[in-house]
């Protein structure tokens, strides 16, 4: 009896693994140029093979990439809380960090999502906006702990003001006022606004051992 090879029933495509490389397309190019059959193509892929982890479409790779970053976003910003001994190195390394992504040049995607998925959009806003003001807030009370920021800061007030400062970078003309020189400029005076003397000194030394501060 003559043996027959099975045929090898094809593997599915990792989600994840649909998902970095999307993201990596659409930080580079914004979601408008990129395709779902340039996210296959990208991983030697026929487009069915994306479509079968993402039937709802680009929609639901948007949201998943959305996901995908700010989880990414909150790691970063977690190690960066061990890694700080102060409240005020704490908020000088988010500065670094998002300067970093800043430059990476990465608005058009931002944009793009917002326009494109306002749904998807509000969604993911609102899940970054909840850690976002937890982590700022805990920043706030560490740094009254320390006695590096005054006592009587209203800490729920000053969290919500720095969301609605990250928010204006967003919507800020690039040309007029370049994103990461306003963030940077933005965050100076918050924290010349929430120090006692006994923060503006450890700013200042942390500033003259590491410039990148």
């Amino acid at each position: 009896m003559p043996f027959t090879a099975l045929a090898e029933s094809p593997v599915a495509l990792d989600r994840s693994h649909i998902v970095a490389t999307a993201q990596t397309l659409y930080l580079q190019a914004g979601i408008k140029a990129v395709s779902m059959a340039e996210v296959a193509a990208r991983l030697d892929q026929p487009e069915s093979a994306v479509l079968a982890q993402f039937a709802a479409g680009k929609e639901a790779l948007v949201q998943a990439v959305l996901k995908r970053y700010g989880e990414q976003m909150r790691t970063e910003l977690e190690q960066l809380r061990r890694q700080c001994s102060t409240a005020v190195e704490e908020l000088l390394a988010v500065r670094v960090l998002v300067n970093q992504k800043m430059a990476q040049g990465n608005t058009a995607f931002f944009r793009e999502a917002e326009a494109l998925y306002p749904a998807v959009w509000q969604q993911w806003q609102a899940h970054r906006n909840a850690f976002m003001f937890g982590f700022v807030r805990a920043n706030l009370c560490q740094g009254i702990a320390q006695q590096l920021y005054q006592a009587d800061l209203d800490v729920d007030f000053l969290a919500r003001l720095w969301q609605q400062q990250m928010r204006n970078l967003r919507t800020a003309d690039a040309e007029f006022l370049p994103p990461a020189q306003m963030h940077h400029t933005l965050l100076a005076h918050f924290l010349a606004g929430i120090v006692t003397p006994a923060g503006a000194y450890v700013t200042r030394r942390l500033q003259e051992a590491e410039p990148f501060y």
